[in-house]
């Protein structure tokens, strides 16, 4: 009972009766997030790429960041929601795995999140530094640890991130990891529905197609049992030559 209202205290939070619209000029201003102007950041260079966005290594007064510019010309209400379900989604969760996110530059089209740094994702240690850094089983499995019991803790506040791929699990120097990219997170809307995780093979190379199967798995399952399979899939890249 007493986690059922909390799921629902939450997602009473997220539904918030402000109109999202490219018309308005800027994001709605969320509870809890500083909002920045570009004088508190300078901007460094460029250390990843997504669909709409480039993430830069920076500094928000003096502090080391890591700045998401939002770039795409075509913005629209829908990819506006993305970006402002993102900034709501981490100004909820509280968790030393999650990234923390440090300011919100809200205004069209200037768009900037800033987040706490960490240098390297897994993806970066699976595949661009493994002629120079293997991660060995102990360490994998530390790993698999970590986010395994992140994902456990946003599932039992009923959230879902719907994204998970070796690119939004950040890595520091001592192998702690942070989940970002929130973007696509949402609340489960039914928990009895039957799951079709993604799973792949540690040993056979067998085409994994997450994106098919990561809607119906993650708007549904909050059993560890479907989060292991799921991370199975990611941290299984390299041994698929993915």
């Amino acid at each position: 009972m007493k986690k059922e209202l909390q799921k629902s205290n939450f997602s009473a939070f997220t539904q918030s009766s402000v109109a999202i619209s490219v018309g308005a000029g800027r994001l709605p201003q969320v509870s809890g997030v500083r909002e920045i102007t570009l004088d508190d950041i300078e901007i460094g260079e460029q250390i990843s790429q997504g669909g709409f966005s480039v993430i830069h290594k920076g500094s928000l007064n003096g502090t080391p960041v890591a700045i998401k510019k939002i770039f795409d010309p075509r913005l629209t209400d829908e990819l506006l929601y993305e970006i402002y379900n993102e900034i709501l989604m981490q100004s909820i969760l509280r968790h030393p795995n999650i990234a923390l996110i440090m300011g919100v530059t809200p205004k069209i089209p200037n768009i900037v999140i800033a987040f706490e740094f960490v240098p390297f994702s897994l993806y970066n240690l699976l595949h661009l530094k493994k002629s120079t850094f293997q991660l060995s089983p102990d360490q994998r499995l530390k790993i698999l640890r970590d986010v395994a019991r992140t994902f456990f803790y946003m599932h039992s506040l009923g959230i879902v991130h719907r994204d998970i791929k070796s690119h939004n699990i950040l890595v520091d120097e001592n192998l702690n990891i942070k989940i970002c990219d929130f973007g696509l997170a949402r609340f489960k809307v039914n928990q009895n529905s039957i799951t079709y995780p993604c799973f792949r093979p540690i040993w056979g190379k067998v085409p994994c197609n997450s994106r098919g199967h990561q809607l119906i798995w993650l708007q549904n399952s909050s059993k560890s049992a479907n989060t292991m399979r799921k991370l199975m899939c990611s941290h299984s890249e390299r041994s698929c030559g993915k």
